[in-house]
């Protein structure tokens, strides 16, 4: 039985300080102290290891659950530990040890693809998640308690991919984590107070790309679409340009969308998660017309794939080929480049940022701002001016 009439300040210099166990004349295996805290212990062996303890009573009995070894867990963190035992107690939950709590709760890992189960009904970029999250951080942290991660451990994590990648990427680890953690709350996985994220920190994002080809540049970059290989993906690739829109929402465009007589193509899916009606200017509908010659019967898609129900996955081979016939390989040119090109030529046709943000389909005129410095005034029939100047372009 340990000796407990001996109290100590809840400070490292103080515990640092205790001398080790002496048995001589007594029975006892360890000499215990309390700290001041409701509970709280530290008693220290022969040996001078020492470790936490919480002390309390139920129905009258005296109980004792072991918390954990000192220094592993410093003053502040067995005082929070403590805390919680006696909340538990309040509420007349029971109080168990850090160590048969682990053995209760999930790890990262069993959360992690519990929460992908979910993201993959109510998350259209779950894939992301999934690559982020299987592949790096449920292999580095998969059978860790869910809980036992610290903000430290977190940020340092998130430091690594900053140095390796980028801090937009790194922010990218930093909202799937914060996303998980927060659901684990909301389904009371974990406690409020146990959730490591409010303790991290985001990194400021990298200014959004916003390279842009000059007129001189358009016309290599379509010159050299003529002459590169995959003529269906050289259409897309034009009708990024000619349209402003993003690849994806172009590669699944089906021709039931296209209306040729109202000169418009619906966008059913955008990166938004709403739909919107693109209008289609001279050069694209001129696009759309030589994709008749690729129409497959079978295949719903203005750029077909291989399989009959698929679009066509990717146009990075015959974007990369064109690219280099048109010297501009190695730049930081790319596919989504088109898009800011597109924007670009609006606002020095003098297009207001309202009708560039339109056109892009933004959410809100602050994700156009970065074309501010070459826009001015709101003019008529953008898509159509557009054409024009590239059309005089292209005939050159």
């Amino acid at each position: 039985m340990a000796n407990t009439n001996r109290s100590i300040p809840l400070t490292k210099k103080a515990i640092d300080g205790l001398p080790s166990h002496d048995p001589a004349g007594t029975q006892a295996t360890a000499t215990e102290y309390s700290t001041g805290e409701p509970g709280l212990h530290i008693c220290v062996n022969m040996r001078g290891n020492k470790r936490w303890l919480f002390r309390y009573r139920l129905y009258g009995r005296k109980k004792v659950v072991a918390i954990g070894p000192y220094p592993s867990i410093e003053p502040p963190l067995a005082k929070q530990m403590a805390n919680e035992m006696q909340r538990n107690l309040a509420l007349g939950e029971r109080v168990v040890s850090p160590r048969a709590q682990q053995k209760q709760q999930k790890t990262f890992g069993e959360f992690a693809r519990k929460y992908l189960e979910h993201a993959k009904q109510t998350k259209k970029s779950w894939k992301d998640d999934y690559n982020k999250l299987t592949n790096q951080i449920i292999p580095k942290w998969g059978e860790v308690p869910l809980t036992c991660l610290t903000p430290k451990e977190i940020q340092g994590y998130l430091n690594q991919v900053k140095a390796r990648t980028s801090g937009t990427n790194a922010n990218r680890h930093y909202a799937v984590l914060n996303v998980l953690y927060n659901l684990a709350v909301k389904w009371g996985e974990i406690d409020p107070w146990k959730n490591p994220m409010p303790g991290v920190s985001k990194f400021r994002d990298n200014p959004g790309r916003t390279r842009y080809l000059s007129m001189e540049e358009c016309k290599r970059f379509l010159a050299a679409l003529e002459e590169a290989p995959g003529q269906l993906a050289a259409c897309a690739l034009r009708l990024l340009l000619f349209t402003g829109c993003r690849a994806g929402e172009v590669l699944k465009s089906k021709w039931e969308d296209v209306s040729m007589e109202g000169r418009t193509m619906l966008l059913p899916e955008t990166k938004n998660g709403k739909s919107r009606v693109v209008h289609l200017n001279s050069l694209s509908l001129a696009e759309i017309e030589k994709l008749k010659d690729f129409r497959n019967p079978s295949n719903p898609y203005l750029f077909p794939g291989s399989s009959e129900d698929k679009p066509l996955g990717t146009v990075r081979k015959t974007f990369e080929h064109a690219l280099k016939l048109a010297g501009l390989q190695g730049t930081d040119v790319v596919i989504h480049t088109l898009r800011h090109t597109h924007a670009s030529l609006l606002a020095n046709l003098g297009e207001s940022l309202e009708t560039i943000k339109v056109s892009l389909g933004h959410s809100s005129v602050k994700m156009t701002e970065r074309y501010a410095h070459i826009s001015g005034s709101k003019t008529k029939d953008a898509s159509d001016h557009l054409a024009e100047q590239l059309k005089e372009v292209m005939n050159q």
